[in-house]
């Protein structure tokens, strides 16, 4: 068969020149058969053409040449990305008109105006649609025409400058749509009116979105292949919501065009997550002002920067002292003006501001009650952030308490404890001195006495009555003298051992005139054991037992005493079947100068110092006395209990044994503070049962005092303390002289790490979280007491 297709003469090289540069295009037109086009073979071309072809070819600027009444087309590198996929390279040499059919109807008049000598304008980011990519695409352009003249002085051709700026145009319509869309559904209140919204604003452009469908889970059966669906689930979201958005069929599904979907998406999505956190704050919010608003306390919320009051209950307004109507929807300052600048104003703000809560101790608030003069009220609050549910804080949540009367009443009372603390120190003071005055003439007495035994036997009879009288007094005025010496702390016990025998026999000496003179008989009970501590205290303690049962006791009546060992404790139980003791008196009975009821003739009497003095004894050497009786002329008994302390000759046989419980009873005397009586009581109760002595103080002061007065090893402090707190405390006890050598141990609800730091740095040498568990307590004893 033979070659049709029209062969390009060889040329000249110096005809070429114009085209000699090394690119796509200069190559094509280099080769095209330009002798089968209207244009002629490239030997035949005009200065002018050739000129005009050159300057298109060798710039790098998009630009597309048209020549002759034909509009014959020749166009540059810069121009082919524009061509997409259909045109190039058939276009080159194609007649303007056969090319762009599509758009011949715009740009033919424009191409003819200049040929006409007709000026044209510079045409920015104008739609001319072009066939591309086997569909029309809306394509937008700046470009302008320029006529280029032939030999004649006549417009020859025309040459276009452009430039696409398709991506340019699209970016900001959609950038606009998008700012459209996220302002317009800010107003909206409910879900249904975003979904429309986003309807309407998509329907408005549909140059971009062609259609749009929404729904809040997923969509029922699947979607066209030309619709892109996004849904939470592809983002990773929370809340459910699928769009389908039907792209233009005018425009490439590119990246750009998915991004702009998936911005539409999430502003939907973030439009419906606000709506449903609104909607949950405001039930929320709902519930919790009516809770509010039926609190037993005062609770006010307040909002926004200037702490405007959005609710306050009716207890809140009366501790205030303002009415309801002038402090709902006032901010803080205006409400006090007189707080302004004040501490407590700047905790206000301070809780707004950091989103930290906030609990007062009794806060003394200078305030406007009423309209009155300013006042001085006590009270506490807390203060807590209200968050959205992204956790930021828009407003504060208070909850007050008039405490007012409480803190008085306890300063009062903390004044009356003072006084009575004064009345003590000076009846401790007189009972002294009531002592030693007592005795100065006693000795006298004594010794006449004795002179009388050994001269005069004419008064033997009276001598008779004289003696157990006045060693009646002697007895009575050394348990005063002793009370005396142990309220001041001015007895010290003696370390000793010796046959437990011994020491109650001892006891059972001193009570021995008593009980011949009321021909009453003593039962005895005592283990064969040695005892180790002050023996003579201890044969005190009995003896003083057995004269108070003695003497309490009819004629000829048994009393039973008993002294037993259990475990690693010592029970010493007088039992007598006396007059007994009412039961409102048993509360009582261990108090100084508290007796039973006194008959007509006093033979029963005494001071009521006796068993008060046992009682001090007995905590002396760590161990506990109580009385039971079941009532009147029921008899008594008194029941001591004391720690066996460890001798030497025992721990060659059980060393190991004894050695572990010196170390778990080594005896304390424990200081307790805590304004809660129950919780301190109950704490010593159980100390004391460990065989410490306790001293129990509710509140600051008094213990303050009384560490002062006993100089206890130990203090076990109460945190929350009404007027100083546990810190405060703890500075002022190592202040004291005996401060240094006294430990501390932290009691506190709290038992965070920043809680412990506090407690250390505070001088505690433990914290314990209540409620005190009982391990831990005896650990840190155990630790203290080693």
């Amino acid at each position: 068969m033979l070659n049709t297709t029209p062969v390009q003469p060889r040329l000249d090289p110096k005809h070429l020149r114009f085209l000699a540069r090394q690119s796509e295009m200069c190559a094509l037109v280099r080769e095209f058969d330009w002798s089968s086009s209207a244009l002629g073979a490239i030997s035949t071309w005009s200065p002018e053409l050739r000129t005009a072809i050159g300057i298109v070819m060798n710039a790098t600027q998009p630009m597309f040449l048209w020549w002759g009444p034909d509009l014959i087309q020749v166009y540059n590198d810069g121009y082919l990305p524009f061509f997409g996929q259909g045109k190039h390279p058939c276009a080159l040499g194609q007649r303007g008109k056969e090319c762009w059919p599509e758009i011949w109807d715009i740009i033919g008049p424009q191409i003819v105006g200049v040929l006409h000598g007709v000026a044209t304008p510079l045409f920015e980011d104008r739609l001319v649609p072009i066939l591309r990519n086997a569909r029309i695409e809306d394509v937008y352009w700046t470009y302008s025409y320029s006529p280029v003249y032939g030999a004649d002085d006549s417009v020859a051709g025309v040459l276009v400058v452009c430039t696409e700026t398709t991506a340019k145009v699209l970016a900001e319509r959609r950038r606009l749509t998008i700012d459209t869309l996220q302002r317009n559904l800010q107003s909206c209140d409910s879900l249904s009116e975003i979904f429309a919204e986003a309807q309407r604003i998509a329907s408005a452009h549909p140059e971009d979105i062609a259609a749009l469908k929404l729904t809040t889970g997923s969509f029922d059966s699947p979607m066209p292949s030309d619709v892109v669906c996004i849904s939470s689930a592809d983002l990773a979201l929370q809340t459910e919501l699928a769009l389908a958005f039907r792209p233009s069929s005018r425009l490439p599904l590119d990246a750009d065009y998915r991004q702009f979907f998936e911005q539409f998406f999430l502003i939907v999505h973030d439009a419906k997550v606000r709506f449903e956190s609104d909607r949950a704050l405001h039930l929320a919010s709902g519930e919790r002002d009516r809770l509010l608003l039926d609190a037993p306390v005062g609770t006010a919320v307040m909002v926004g920067k200037e702490l405007r009051y959005a609710l306050a209950n009716s207890k809140y307004c009366e501790i205030i002292g303002r009415f309801s109507e002038h402090v709902v929807d006032k901010p803080f300052a205006e409400i006090f003006p007189e707080l302004v600048g004040t501490h407590v104003h700047q905790t206000f703000l301070d809780v707004l501001t950091t989103g930290e809560p906030f609990v007062s101790e009794a806060t003394l608030v200078t305030l406007r009650i009423w309209g009155s003069e300013p006042v001085d009220r006590y009270y506490v609050y807390n203060l807590a952030p209200l968050r959205r549910l992204d956790d930021s804080v828009y407003g504060l949540m208070a909850i007050g308490v008039d405490v007012t009367h409480q803190v008085l009443a306890r300063n009062e009372i903390e004044r009356l404890n003072l006084d009575l603390q004064k009345s003590a120190r000076a009846k401790d003071e007189f009972l002294a001195m009531l002592g030693h005055e007592l005795r100065n003439p006693l000795a006298p007495i004594v010794t006449a006495l004795q002179l009388m035994r050994m001269k005069d036997t004419r008064t033997s009879k009276e001598q008779e009555v004289i003696g157990p009288q006045v060693d009646h007094l002697v007895r009575l005025v050394d348990d005063l003298l002793d009370v005396a010496r142990i309220t001041q702390g001015k007895v010290e016990l003696r370390d000793e051992t010796a046959p437990l025998r011994d020491v109650i026999t001892r006891a059972v000496e001193m009570v021995r005139p008593l009980f011949e003179q009321k021909a009453q008989q003593l039962v005895t009970d005592i283990d064969d054991m040695r005892w180790r501590g002050d023996t003579a205290r201890l044969a005190q303690i009995v003896s003083n037992l057995l004269s108070n049962s003695a003497r309490y006791s009819p004629l000829s009546s048994d009393i039973h005493l008993s002294a037993k060992t259990d475990n690693e404790l010592l029970r010493i139980v007088v039992t007598d079947a006396g007059q007994g003791i009412p039961a409102d008196k048993l509360p009582y009975i261990f108090d100084l100068f508290v007796q039973g009821e006194r008959q007509v003739d006093r033979a029963k009497g005494g001071l009521g110092i006796g068993l008060a003095l046992v009682k001090n004894l007995v905590q002396m050497h760590g161990g506990s006395v109580h009385g039971e009786s079941d009532g009147i002329n029921a008899g008594s008994t008194f029941t001591v209990t004391l720690p066996i302390r460890p001798i030497e000759d025992v721990r060659v046989h059980v060393r190991n044994t004894v050695l572990a419980a010196a170390s778990v009873h080594h005896r304390l005397e424990i200081l307790v503070v805590d304004d809660n009586s129950d919780a301190a009581d109950s704490l010593a109760e159980y100390l004391t049962a460990l065989g410490h002595t306790t001293l129990v103080c509710y509140n600051p002061h008094s213990a303050i005092a009384m560490a002062r007065d006993h100089c206890p090893d130990l203090a076990i402090l109460d945190i929350g303390l009404p007027g100083m707190s546990g810190y405060e405390l703890a500075r002022e006890l190592q202040g004291l002289p005996c401060g240094r050598g006294m430990r501390l141990i932290a009691l506190s609800g709290y038992g965070l790490a920043e809680d412990r730091l506090q407690s250390e740095r505070a001088g505690f040498h433990s914290h314990l979280v209540k409620p005190v568990k009982i391990d831990e307590l005896q650990k840190v004893l155990k630790v203290i007491g080693g």
